[in-house]
């Protein structure tokens, strides 16, 4: 309902313990939000070089999620941008039908399993 996702809201974001603690470090703020489901409660940011993720509704979400698109450049060495997250969103919001975007899970099988 409303009053759950407000609540799931304001406990992400740049005012929360991650978001200070990333301020704290002297972090640049790369995206907070990204235009997907689950993980539209990204924060993205960068100290330095190295990327420091917070994406609190992607932990206990057996689909696809925003982690699975930005984790693998990321151990790539290659900085995601913010403008590249925004850019997820292109044509709507990603859902399970956009099959190009993701690796093809095995059905039945542990998360992060590829064929």
């Amino acid at each position: 309902g409303g009053k759950d996702t407000i609540a799931r809201a304001e406990a992400a974001g740049p005012e929360d313990v991650v978001g200070r603690a990333m301020a704290r470090m002297g972090c640049h703020m790369e995206r907070f939000l990204a235009p997907v489901e689950p993980g539209n409660l990204l924060l993205m940011s960068y100290k330095d070089e190295v990327p420091i993720v917070s994406a609190p509704g992607c932990f206990r979400s057996a689909k696809p999620n925003v982690v699975d698109l930005v984790l693998p450049p990321m151990l790539a060495r290659y900085r995601v941008s913010g403008w590249e997250v925004a850019c997820l969103g292109h044509g709507g919001l990603l859902t399970r039908d956009v099959a190009a975007r993701f690796p093809p899970y095995r059905p039945r099988q542990e998360r992060g399993a590829v064929d």
